[in-house]
């Protein structure tokens, strides 16, 4: 028995994309991750479920900013934590 089977390849591509955007999401999420506050050298991390993103030049800022998170969708605020550090060596003699 020999069926035809119809194809779509705007269907196809949109689900290939889909899937491959689905599947850069769950790399993205935190290590070991347990709700709560974040802390994080790089990203910008949502409390709720983990995923993270990097941080981006209009990021650092100790303003607070609101923002939604692009895999769970739940709100939450993120600020920058900036500290100086200040170095001192002897001169070369």
């Amino acid at each position: 028995m020999n069926k035809d089977i119809e194809f779509n390849g705007d269907d196809l591509v949109k689900s290939v994309e889909s899937f491959a955007m689905s599947l850069n999401k769950s790399d993205n999420i935190k290590p070991d991750f347990e709700p709560g506050n974040q802390y994080d050298a790089n990203n910008i991390v949502c409390p709720h479920c983990g995923y993270q993103r990097p941080a981006e030049s209009e990021d650092n800022s100790e303003d607070v900013f609101d923002d939604e998170c692009e895999e769970c969708g739940k709100e939450f605020v993120h600020w920058a934590q900036i500290s100086i550090s200040y170095v001192s060596i002897k001169p070369k003699n």
